[in-house]
């Protein structure tokens, strides 16, 4: 993990662990996401219990074979620069698209779920969004328009 980080300082390493303590000294040592499986698989099974449903969505929105439902993540910097610095609302994703806006992940790395209209696209800031792979297809193609 040190030698990856050495390399190439943009890397994102992602590591796997059984124990808490463990974890913690991954992210010390450089890990910007530790996994730990049995943890993820109790939350899971806890869930699964007490709201089914919406288990069965998620797992249904994250099942490639039966969903054609994808995320993406889009960067401030991503974006062209006549989208940079506009509302959520004046970018008019859903309008154009059908994609939706589901996340907004501002430069400090804090998540707003289903952000304002009226949130701003700042250096370092992203949007997460949801849809079919149409919609996010014609949202590729909608900022490239937006772009020219």
């Amino acid at each position: 993990m040190l030698t990856a980080r050495q390399l190439n300082p943009k890397i994102r390493i992602v590591s796997r662990s059984f124990n808490p303590k463990s974890a913690h000294k991954l992210k010390l040592a450089g890990a910007d996401h530790v996994i730990m499986p049995e943890q993820i698989g109790g939350f899971y099974m806890a869930t699964l219990v007490t709201k089914p449903g919406t288990v069965e969505f998620f797992t249904f929105l994250t099942n490639e074979y039966d969903s054609d439902v994808t995320f993406e993540e889009l960067s401030y910097e991503q974006m062209p620069a006549s989208c940079r610095g506009q509302t959520i609302r004046q970018l008019q994703i859903q309008e154009k698209t059908g994609a939706n806006i589901i996340g907004f992940r501002n430069q400090k790395g804090k998540y707003n779920v289903n952000p304002n209209p009226e949130t701003v696209l700042t250096p370092g800031s992203s949007l997460i969004v949801i849809g079919s792979h149409l919609q996010i297809d014609n949202l590729m193609e909608h900022l490239k328009r937006m772009g020219q």
